[in-house]
C-alpha cells in the first residue's frame, strides 16, 4: 500500500477495510481467494506475526497472522536468529507482505530444517514454507497461491511502476516455488494466476509439501503463539494459564469459530 500523506493513508485504510468486508460477503472463487488472504489485516496489527520459542535442539519460529504487518519486520526476526545454525518453522497464516516473506526466504538460507503447517499456509506464507528442507502439513491443513496485489493511491506514473514491480514479484514467486517443487514453470504460473487452494494430500502429491501429519498423530499441533516465559507479560501468562484449562474443541468450521471468538474478545477485553 502506498500513500503520500497521513490523510491519504487514513483514506486508503478506510477504503480497504470496507473492501475487505465486501469481499468476505461476496461470492466467487477469485473474490474469496483475495479475501482470505487479506481478512485479518484489520486486526493483526495488535499482535506480533512471529514468535520464537527455544527448543531442545533448535528454536521454533511460529508464523501467524499477517506477515510483515505491524511494527515487526523481517530484519527484526533475522536479527533474533543471528548466530543460530538451525530452526524449525510452524505456520498458520493467511499471508501478508510478500516482499517481507521473500526477504526472510533469502535470509533463512539453509537454516530451516522442518516446516510444519498446522492450519493455513496462504499467499506469502507459502514462500516461507518453501525455505524448509522438509515440509509437513496437518491432515486438515490448506495451502493457497494467488497473484500478488497492491493498493496504491498515487499518480499514473507510480501506478505503472507498481504494476511492473508486481510482475517482477510474480516471477520471483514462481521461481521460488518451481525450484522447491520441481514442477514445470507453466504449472506454477497457472496456480498463481488464477488463485488455487490445495488440501493436504494434494499439496504432497504436487510436491508443495513432503508429508501429511496423520489425524491420530501424537505430535503436538498448536497455532497459539508461544515464546519465552520471561518475555510474556503478566496478562499474557494469566491468559495462557486460563486457556490451558480447556481441552481441544471440535467445530465444524474452525475459521468461522476463530473469527467469532476473536470478535467476542475484541468486545469483552477491556483496559484495566
Amino acid at each position: 500500500m502506498r500513500a503520500n500523506s497521513p490523510l491519504e493513508r487514513q483514506c486508503v485504510t478506510g477504503a480497504l477495510r470496507r473492501h475487505y468486508t465486501e469481499l468476505m460477503m461476496a461470492d466467487g472463487p477469485e473474490i474469496k481467494t483475495w479475501a482470505l488472504a487479506a481478512n485479518s489485516a484489520s486486526w493483526s496489527r495488535s499482535k506480533p506475526w512471529f514468535t520464537v520459542k527455544k527448543g531442545p535442539s533448535c528454536p521454533t519460529v511460529n508464523i501467524s497472522g499477517e506477515i510483515g504487518v505491524g511494527d515487526l519486520t523481517a530484519d527484526n526476526l533475522l536479527a533474533i536468529l543471528d548466530g543460530v545454525s538451525e530452526i524449525n518453522l510452524c505456520i498458520d497464516s493467511t499471508g501478508g507482505d510478500t516482499d517481507c516473506a521473500m526477504r526472510l526466504w533469502k535470509g533463512f538460507g539453509d537454516l530451516v530444517s522442518l516446516c510444519t503447517i498446522i492450519g493455513r499456509c496462504y499467499s506469502a506464507a507459502v514462500i516461507l514454507a518453501m525455505s524448509a528442507r522438509k515440509i509437513q502439513i496437518a491432515h486438515d491443513g490448506r495451502m493457497m497461491l494467488h497473484p500478488p496485489r497492491a493498493a496504491v493511491f498515487a499518480p499514473a506514473g507510480t501506478l505503472r511502476e507498481c504494476a511492473d514491480s508486481l510482475d517482477g514479484l510474480s516471477g520471483r514467486i514462481v521461481d521460488t516455488i518451481q525450484k522447491r517443487t520441481g514442477q514445470p514453470t507453466a504449472v506454477v504460473e497457472g496456480w498463481l494466476s488464477k488463485g488455487t487452494f490445495f488440501g493436504a494430500s494434494e499439496a504432497v502429491s504436487l510436491r508443495l509439501a513432503d508429508a501429511v501429519i496423520a489425524e491420530d498423530s501424537s505430535a503436538p499441533l498448536t497455532s497459539f503463539p508461544v515464546g519465552d516465559g520471561d518475555l510474556l507479560t503478566e496478562d499474557e501468562r494469566e491468559f495462557r494459564e486460563f486457556m490451558g484449562r480447556f481441552e481441544a474443541v471440535n467445530v465444524r468450521d474452525p475459521d468461522k469459530f476463530l473469527r467469532s471468538m476473536f470478535a467476542w474478545l475484541v468486545h469483552k477485553v477491556r483496559q484495566a
